[in-house]
């Protein structure tokens, strides 16, 4: 955010009791958090009218990607009780801002894993199926079907079972 100019290091000094030497004036200390805070008024008034949805991300950019920045804690505590906030250290917001981001790409990169996998098993043929993804149960497959004939410590199956895994394939085939 310091790249964007809303806020830089040390814009919010310790405040001293007025009349010490070095005091630091209250409009000095508050005027980077009234400045977002104009910002983000002025940003509510462009998208008044259109969808809420705009309305609620300007709010949460300005919980999550602002005010961790200017050392504020904004807690949301539901639709019926207001916000609270609170100073805390602004390193220690910055990090766990940054742990939740990670967090959201660690889900997101899982979920496109998942997709890819649940992709290539759509595009599997019956046929190689168990060869694909099922290697590890099985150590010889037949070459014409795909079927195992044999499990990983290479005992044959039985045909009960090797019926079963045609079914299976059978639906794989389908589903392909």
């Amino acid at each position: 955010m310091k790249c964007f100019g809303i806020y830089e290091d040390g814009d919010f000094p310790a405040v001293v009791e007025s009349g010490a030497q070095g005091g630091v004036s209250y409009e000095d200390t508050i005027t980077p958090l009234m400045n977002v805070l104009s910002k983000f008024r002025d940003d509510v008034k462009t998208l008044a009218g259109t969808d809420a949805k705009s309305l609620f991300k300007l709010s949460d950019e300005l919980r999550d990607d602002i005010l961790p920045y200017l050392g504020i804690r904004l807690e949301d505590k539901g639709k019926t009780q207001p916000a609270l906030w609170k100073y805390e250290d602004k390193d220690i917001l910055i990090k766990e801002r940054e742990a939740k981001i990670a967090e959201q790409k660690q889900k997101e990169k899982e979920k496109q894993e998942r997709k890819e996998l649940e992709l290539k098993k759509k595009s599997t043929p019956g046929k190689d199926w168990f060869k694909t993804f099922e290697t590890d149960k099985y150590s010889k497959f037949d070459e014409e079907t795909g079927l195992p004939t044999h499990d990983a410590k290479d005992k044959p199956l039985s045909e009960a079972i090797v019926n079963k895994l045609r079914k299976q394939q059978n639906s794989q085939e389908n589903k392909y």
